[in-house]
């Protein structure tokens, strides 16, 4: 495959430009992990899903707790070695870097230890994204502010957490002030997922 050039960066200030931007990049980087160096970037792990961006340490809670409710098809298929996460030019692949109570978790239910349970499973972590989607866009703040960092090492942290949330507020088409409100929310608050 022919390497092309860089792309040009928007201007900081031009904000349909700079969401544009993120989402040809996220849509390059997830086609040919090649690309990151062509986008100034270190390797992340992170797919996307809709117009959402999932980490790996998402997608692993999200199996964790499926297999807790009874659903064990998330977990088999993280280590399922055809899953595309664990393609040989991803390093590490996702199936090596679960933590080890995942582990203990496969080993529960292989031994018989951990039970399905037999009242209907409250809804996963993904069922509850789909009903509110900011929870997915709180997920792409710091996907963005590594990627805007990057980009523009001149500019604050406080102005990269700025732009961050104003240009994730507009892909996924809320309002900043909202999305901000939601990522003040202690961790402990029932209305965060993570």
């Amino acid at each position: 495959m022919l390497k092309r050039d860089a792309p040009k960066l928007p201007h900081w200030k031009d904000e349909a430009g700079l969401v544009a931007f993120v989402d040809q990049a996220i849509i390059d980087l997830l086609r040919d992990p090649e690309d990151i160096s062509r986008y100034g970037l270190k390797q992340w792990p992170c797919e996307v899903r809709g117009t959402g961006i999932v980490t790996w340490k998402m997608l692993e809670s999200e199996a964790v707790e499926a297999a807790m409710n009874g659903n064990y098809a998330p977990l088999a298929e993280l280590l399922n070695p055809t899953h595309p996460l664990n393609r040989p030019e991803i390093k590490p692949p996702i199936c090596a870097s679960l933590q080890p109570s995942t582990y203990a978790l496969v080993a529960d239910i292989l031994l018989g230890r951990q039970k399905k349970p037999s009242h209907r499973p409250k809804l996963t972590e993904i069922e509850r994204r789909a009903i509110n989607p900011i929870h997915g866009a709180a997920d792409e703040i710091p996907v963005v502010e590594r990627m805007l960092r990057a980009w523009y090492p001149e500019k604050t942290a406080g102005q990269i957490y700025a732009q961050a949330l104003s240009v994730v507020a507009r892909r996924h088409n809320m309002k900043s002030e909202t999305l901000a409100a939601h990522l003040k929310r202690s961790k402990g608050d029932h209305r965060r997922l993570t």
